[in-house]
């Protein structure tokens, strides 16, 4: 991780993108069940952090890339 200049909540974001869009896209998982898999004390605080990453809502995500099935 030094050499590479990440730090681990770097990491640990870029794998909590991941598997939201993962989960997101291709199960039927509720956000709550989501948040809870990822780590997050809250789904609030999931919602906020999603949010920031693609930035809309993880409902808004899911139904946007359902729409495009």
């Amino acid at each position: 991780m030094q050499q590479q200049n990440t730090s681990y909540q770097q990491l640990l974001d870029k794998a909590r993108k991941e598997l939201a869009s993962k989960y997101l896209t291709s199960t039927n998982y509720s956000i709550t069940e989501i948040s809870f898999l990822l780590g997050f004390a809250n789904t609030a605080g999931f919602c906020r952090v999603f949010k920031r990453w693609f930035e809309c809502s993880p409902t808004d995500f899911r139904l946007r890339v359902s729409a495009h099935s």
